[in-house]
């Protein structure tokens, strides 16, 4: 009776365990990173997620073990939101290499290739140690019954080898999916502006990234007027490339907007240059090209100089190299007036992107003591760099120039600068009497700032014109058929403006990258195949020989 009492007391214990687990999730996360833990961020936005969300992965089963670790973090990821969000989410796995019949595949993915859901070649090797290609879409569509996403899982930077762009890419899951279930859970989409009246870039060659932008926000064209009648109605104002001087009016609109908590992305040339030009001319001037805002800036904090950046990291373009009378032959040379510029790593904006390409970029001072106000650099020239004065003629000579540390002995200099805090007006001591007042603020709310010193990272190539007009994705290089980190610099940049909740923050988590040594993985191949065979045998024997030496001298006494 006592033991059918335990019995049933076991029972019913193991019972209520299984009850419990099955019903009450944790996760103990043991890491030093971090990895296995949600942020806060992350958490309240699932805890308000409205109704069902449905996802389809592109992943398949065959993965190369990198890939695989990447699948395996998004599994756990998914069930962990799965469960913060009260299991409304809904996963799916397809493998497009699984469709057998040849025009459904294609069909099928063309229809990812239109979503933007990009594929990527990779090389396996075989059994018989041949080579073979597979194309892998490390992708995701997420929806529910009114918004459709989709979402690119792989950092692909070719700066990088592929253990840390795997990596990378896992260490921005979280952002990835956490970012596209808010833009689909948000109901009021936020509005930017793009300023004009300052003949600024035409809209066709800000389109790629005013399309990228509309999966988000709402993008309007906008005149000072209009941000003047509506002072709270934009998130945020980017300014791109004007060449017109601004009015003070314009201005003291400008400024009020940031007082009242508006967020600004300046892209501003100080000297005027332009590379079409030299399809025409051997040599142009780049001549100094102020606007009229460089007090409001200065102010601020900021100081663009009217000088030119020429950088070793820079852009090829083609040159002819042929002699006359010979076939055209053309030959890649540096292009040190177009410099490939680093985003800041250690900020949101800037981790894990490929270099930003400039174009007769300018350089930043910081200036004035605001202890409001937080600086700090966010795009940089590389290590090789050097600077010119203006007006200074601008010759395709240039590629001719042997890059050495003793010309280009200039490094890191700041091209593009974040400001955060309190800012004072630029009108705080002026009369405003003539403008709007109702409007009017002395000191500014918590708000952002950002100043580029070069309008034309911005700029999308067009071809063609009227209705056979095509756009060029910002940031591809048709000659090198390279495309530069361009678009997601300037997305991040303007997501960053835009969030009030944190979630760009997501973005600096880093994880340890762990990596094999493989030379010495090589060496020591034998010895540990021995230790992993032979060791769990031997200690297997030594606890039969111990408990065999127990059970013998136990015994015996009895």
């Amino acid at each position: 009776m006592r033991k059918l009492k335990s019995f049933v007391i076991y029972i019913l214990i193991v019972v209520a365990v299984l009850i419990i687990s099955e019903n009450v999730y944790h996760r103990f996360d043991l890491t030093s990173d971090g990895r296995y833990t949600l942020s806060e961020t992350t958490e309240a936005i699932l805890g308000d997620v409205s109704e069902e969300l449905f996802m389809e992965v592109y992943l398949g089963d065959e993965l190369p073990p990198a890939f695989k670790r990447l699948k395996e973090r998004l599994i756990d990821i998914i069930c962990d939101f799965n469960e913060v969000s009260g299991k409304r989410i809904h996963i799916q796995f397809i493998n497009p290499s699984d469709i057998t019949d040849k025009k459904d595949k294609d069909k099928f993915i063309n229809s990812l290739v239109a979503r933007g859901i990009q594929p990527t070649n990779i090389n396996r090797k075989n059994s018989d140690e041949s080579l073979s290609q597979q194309i892998i879409f490390p992708g995701l569509t997420m929806w529910n019954s009114k918004k459709e996403i989709s979402v690119n899982l792989l950092k692909n930077n070719p700066a990088f080898d592929a253990e840390t762009n795997i990596n990378s890419s896992i260490e921005a899951l979280e952002y990835e999916l956490i970012n596209a279930v808010s833009v689909i859970e948000t109901t009021k989409r936020k509005n930017i502006g793009f300023l004009y009246g300052h003949d600024e870039i035409h809209k066709a060659e800000t389109a790629d990234l005013g399309m990228s932008l509309a999966d988000f926000y709402n993008v309007n064209l906008v005149s000072c007027k209009d941000v003047s009648d509506s002072i709270h109605k934009y998130s945020a104002l980017v300014i791109a490339q004007p060449r017109k001087d601004f009015t003070e009016e314009d201005k003291y609109i400008l400024d009020q907007y940031i007082m009242n908590g508006g967020k600004t992305l300046w892209l501003v040339d100080e000297v005027a240059a332009d590379l079409d030009s030299l399809r025409y001319k051997s040599e142009i001037l780049a001549f100094f090209k102020p606007l009229n805002v460089e007090d409001m800036l200065f102010h601020y904090g900021v100081r663009i100089n009217p000088n030119l950046v020429l950088d070793g990291q820079c852009v090829l373009i083609p040159v002819k190299t042929s002699m006359q009378g010979e076939a055209p032959k053309f030959s890649p040379a540096p292009w040190y007036y177009s410099p490939l510029a680093y985003a800041n790593t250690n900020h949101p904006i800037g981790k894990n992107l490929n270099p930003v390409r400039c174009d007769f970029a300018n350089t930043i001072d910081l200036v004035g003591e605001n202890i409001n106000v937080k600086k700090e650099i966010i795009l940089r020239s590389s290590q090789y760099s050097r600077l010119v004065s203006v007006p200074h003629p601008v010759s395709l000579r240039i590629v001719e120039q042997k890059m050495t540390p003793e010309v280009f002995n200039k490094s890191y200099l700041p091209l593009g600068v974040l400001l955060e805090g309190k800012f004072s007006s630029a009108f705080k001591y002026r009369n405003v009497d003539s403008y709007n007042t109702a409007y009017y603020r002395k000191e500014s709310v918590e708000t952002k700032i950002i100043v580029i010193a070069d309008g034309d990272i911005i700029r999308n190539k067009v071809s063609g014109k009227g209705k056979s007009m095509q756009i060029v994705p910002l940031g591809y290089d048709r000659y090198t058929k390279q495309t530069y980190g361009n678009k997601d610099f300037l997305l991040n940049a303007i997501n960053y403006l835009c969030d009030n909740s944190g979630l760009m923050q997501l973005r600096s988590r880093e994880f340890k990258l762990r990596i094999l040594d493989k030379t010495r993985i090589k060496a020591d191949k034998i010895f540990w195949q021995y230790v992993n065979v032979l060791l769990p045998i031997l200690l297997l024997l030594c606890c039969a020989l111990i408990w065999t030496f127990i059970r013998k001298k136990r015994y015996h006494k009895s």
